[in-house]
């Protein structure tokens, strides 16, 4: 059940105390709705997300790219490395 899968993730960022959350593509909507009290921002292009992310990013900051290879979330990853 993806949507709850999704919840499931909102909730957890909630509860670790993440500062940000980007979200990118139709079912990620559902875990900026569900991380409560955590600023988020969602996006429909990954070039957007990333840019957003890279804007966002201080030195010593860490980030985690959650996605699945269909979304092809090695796109943001190698946009945030080539950025280091």
């Amino acid at each position: 059940d993806t949507a709850a899968r999704h919840r499931e993730i909102g909730r957890l960022v909630a509860a670790l105390g993440i500062d940000h959350l980007v979200t990118f593509g139709p079912a990620a909507r559902i875990i900026g709705q569900a991380a409560r009290g955590v600023p988020s921002r969602h996006f429909t292009e990954a070039q957007a997300a990333t840019a957003h992310v890279l804007a966002l990013l201080s030195a010593g900051d860490a980030v985690l790219v959650k996605g699945s290879r269909a979304m092809a979330m090695e796109r943001i990853v190698e946009a945030l490395e080539s950025a280091a």
